[in-house]
């Protein structure tokens, strides 16, 4: 008889643990898909227009390279290769 009470409790604990998780999981999900929709394009945005910010004034680079923003820079346009002589 206690083995039987001992397994329901056991049982019914973790069907209780497994509600609380699900409930956080959902409620997790849904902010990850309000971040998507409503939050990202105004934090994109505001990012696109502080590394436009940047190539007016350069002192303001450190700050992007803290946080990982900074815009890549242009790359100059390869050198031709040297010509090769016939001989």
């Amino acid at each position: 008889m206690g083995l039987l009470v001992l397994s329901f409790g056991i049982n019914a604990h973790l069907y209780y643990q497994d509600r609380v998780q699900r409930r956080e999981l959902n409620a997790a999900k849904r902010m990850v898909q309000e971040f998507e929709t409503a939050k990202r394009p105004i934090v994109s945005a505001f990012v696109a227009k502080l590394q436009e910010f940047s190539r007016s004034h350069p002192d303001f680079n450190p700050i992007l390279d803290k946080y990982g923003i900074r815009p890549a820079a242009s790359t100059p346009a390869p050198a031709p290769l040297p010509a090769k002589n016939g001989k």
